[in-house]
């Protein structure tokens, strides 16, 4: 089990905050060599 967690240094809409934090999510996801999501 892998957790994670990110802080951002900027004030954003819901939505904005979640596609700054989808960018971050892939890449772990990638890391950790996830297939399929």
């Amino acid at each position: 089990e892998f957790t994670y967690a990110l802080r951002f240094r900027f004030e954003a809409t819901n939505n904005e905050a979640e596609y700054e934090a989808l960018i971050p999510g892939l890449r772990i996801a990638e890391q950790m060599g996830v297939k399929n999501l």
